[in-house]
């Protein structure tokens, strides 16, 4: 597996935080998955590489923002339409249908900055 896919079941992997769980599965099971979990990071790094100049960050340095310009912080509405490329409805339009993930707080929006990423990603795949 390489490309898009790759980068795109390493992104899921690492918000559910799949490596930690792995951590705790017996010697055999742990290196078999942390070699498989190497492999398609490391064909996403690739692709990344290849498609726009750039190395992602490490997971495990928790920085807000990285090199390419993802953002793992929570986002107001107009901060996501702007990275988006679109207007504050229709942040909100692609929240109601689930495409982009946030919350609720003080009635206003906190997008999760990574679903926005998933979602640019996806969008320049297709």
């Amino acid at each position: 597996m390489s490309g898009p896919s790759a980068w795109v079941i390493v992104k899921i992997l690492e918000r559910v935080r799949a490596v930690d769980s792995i951590q705790r599965a017996s010697a055999d099971v742990r290196d078999e998955a942390l070699e498989t979990y190497d492999a398609l990071r490391a064909a996403a790094i690739h692709w990344q590489e290849q498609r726009t100049g750039t190395t992602p960050p490490d997971p495990e340095q928790g920085e807000s923002a990285n090199e390419s310009g993802s953002v793992t912080r929570p986002l107001s509405a107009v901060e996501a339409a702007a990275l988006l490329g679109c207007t504050e409805r229709r942040v909100r339009q692609l929240l109601a249908a689930e495409r982009i993930t946030g919350s609720r707080v003080a009635g206003r929006w906190l997008v999760d900055g990574d679903s926005v990423d998933d979602y640019l990603i996806a969008k320049s795949v297709a």
